[in-house]
């Protein structure tokens, strides 16, 4: 996923975080009025200190993008055939943590219907030098950048497969072995086992988003992912 989002050069301070999101895929719209909604490529809400995009960054298919807030929002996609990521709607928070100390942890909570996705975290470093990313689950004709460099890791509470590349930055990614529909990671935990084999250029975590990368939606098919983020420092 491609960090295509310009972002201010403020940092704050977070001693701990506890993210609870929870994720569902279906054909259904829910019964409630939503307070934003776009089908523009480049949409995005924000308040709360969140940020949510409807980041159809492909520029393929078609994505709207719903939201009661930065803990409460949907995006439904389709027509989104073929290969590649065409998008990836996300909940975006600065954590702007200069140095790997204290805590830094998420909940998640999600599944997907779409033909082929994943249901990831997306995790940058000060710069955008470092994208991380946590594929927690996915299904499809999808796969990570780059090539394996370890498997059966055990850290953050979960054990992965990791794989590095570049697309014009670092790249890791680590793939959840069990790839589960809920549970909590530890962030902090992940960046400084990462840190400590080299993997990073940058030992800081600027930007956690969490959301869903869309490949393909079998033409008409459809998801819908919601949130619920409380972050505490």
């Amino acid at each position: 996923m491609m960090f295509r989002t310009l972002f201010s050069s403020s940092v704050r301070r977070i001693v701990t975080i506890a993210t609870i999101v929870t994720a569902a895929c279906f054909a259904s719209t829910p019964a409630h009025a939503w307070v934003y909604s776009t089908s523009a490529q480049w949409g995005s809400w924000s308040g709360g200190g969140f940020t949510v995009y409807n980041d159809i960054w492909s520029g393929e298919g078609n994505q709207t993008l719903n939201v009661n807030s930065g803990s409460s929002w949907q995006v439904v996609s389709s027509n989104m055939n073929g290969g590649g990521v065409k998008a990836y709607g996300n909940s975006s928070y600065i954590l702007g943590k200069n140095s790997l100390t204290g805590y830094a942890g998420a909940y998640f909570d999600g599944n997907c219907t779409a033909s082929a996705y994943d249901m990831s975290f997306d995790i940058w470093s000060n710069g955008s030098v470092d994208e991380i990313m946590l594929w927690m689950q996915w299904g499809g004709a999808v796969g990570p950048i780059g090539s394996e460099v370890a498997s059966n890791v055990n850290v953050g509470g979960w054990t992965w497969n990791i794989y590095r590349g570049n697309t014009g930055h670092n790249v890791v990614s680590l793939l959840n072995t069990s790839k589960p529909s809920s549970g909590d990671v530890d962030i902090m935990s992940i960046f400084q086992y990462l840190n400590s084999k080299g993997w990073l250029s940058s030992a800081s975590i600027y930007q956690v988003q969490f959301g869903f990368e869309i490949t393909t939606t079998s033409g008409t098919d459809t998801s819908n992912c919601y949130g619920y983020s409380h972050w505490q420092g």
